[in-house]
């Protein structure tokens, strides 16, 4: 696992090769993605999806009521009203890392 605490990466070895497991751990906010965590899922499928002993992915939750709430929503308009730059962005990489997975070239299980 690495040091971020709100998306965790780990590898499972198997027989026929390696398995990416990602596991959502904000189970306080139905596990909804905020911009750090998209672009970490994003920085580390770009890995994944080039390294030959990953054979597949699989994203979880830790645990909850939800596996995965979308995009965090409230969070981006909070800092929309805020004035940070950074909300407008949080549209642009999320869609861009569902594109990302969309064509994603391992299997991708949720």
């Amino acid at each position: 696992m690495n040091e971020y605490t709100e998306v965790l990466f780990t590898e499972v070895s198997g027989k026929n090769g390696d398995l990416g497991v990602i596991t959502l751990n904000r189970p306080h906010v139905l596990n909804s993605l905020n911009h750090s965590m998209i672009v970490a899922l994003y920085e580390q499928l770009k890995k994944w999806a080039v390294q030959n002993n990953i054979k597949a992915v699989v994203i979880r939750a830790v645990e909850g009521r939800a596996f995965c709430a979308g995009g965090d929503i409230r969070l981006t308009y909070e800092r929309a009203l805020a004035h940070d730059p950074a909300a407008p962005k949080f549209f642009y990489e999320e869609y861009h890392l569902n594109r990302f997975i969309f064509h994603y070239p391992k299997p991708y299980i949720a």
